[in-house]
Order: structure tokens, then sequence, then C-alpha cells
């Protein structure tokens, strides 16, 4: 993903769930030659794609469950968090919003 798009991870509250963050991240792409070379692709698609296709399957059965009972999402978040920040490294330009201030990032 970084190698193809400017990324921007805007940081909000969970609606209803204030100790849970909300990442809504925001891709542009960069400026290069589509399609990506085939040997690319083959490296993209083995490395952090397939993790996080792991962790989106996580998520799917996390929501389902939600639907008949509690979920620890707390738990699901301080598991991924430190994983996506490691994989994003410094190619992300991050805002934070606080509640109730508007404008501020």
């Amino acid at each position: 993903v970084r190698d193809r798009y400017n990324l921007q991870v805007h940081v909000l509250e969970e609606f209803g769930m204030p100790n849970i963050e909300d990442w809504l991240f925001v891709c542009h792409p960069k400026t290069r030659p589509w399609p990506l070379p085939l040997r690319r692709r083959m490296q993209l698609a083995s490395g952090g794609c397939a993790a996080l296709r792991q962790w989106g399957a996580e998520v799917n059965r996390l929501c389902h469950e939600s639907k008949f009972g509690p979920v620890d999402w707390e738990e699901f978040q301080g598991r991924l968090r430190p994983m996506l920040l490691e994989m994003l490294g410094d190619a992300v330009e991050y805002h934070i919003h606080k509640p109730g201030v508007a404008g501020e990032n």
C-alpha cells in the first residue's frame, strides 16, 4: 500500500464506545505507471496484504459475534494497533480528532 498510495489515518472516537478508536483511512494514488509489474504484485500479495486479509476476517467474525453477545473490542484493538502502526511506519499522516473540539486534528 505504501508503494502505491499516500495514506492519511483519521483517528476518531468510536460512536458509543469512548475507549475504542475508529480509524478512517484515506488513500490517494501516487503517480506511477499502471499496472505494477507482475513480480511486484506478487510481492505485495504475499506480504502485508495477506496479514490485512487475516485481520479483516477476524473483524468480520467479531462483528458477527457482536450480534449475539458482547465482544471485547478493546482487546482486539490492543492487538491490531501495534501491528498496523508497524506495518504502516512513517509513511502515514495521522490526524487525531477529539470529540467536541471542532476543527481540531
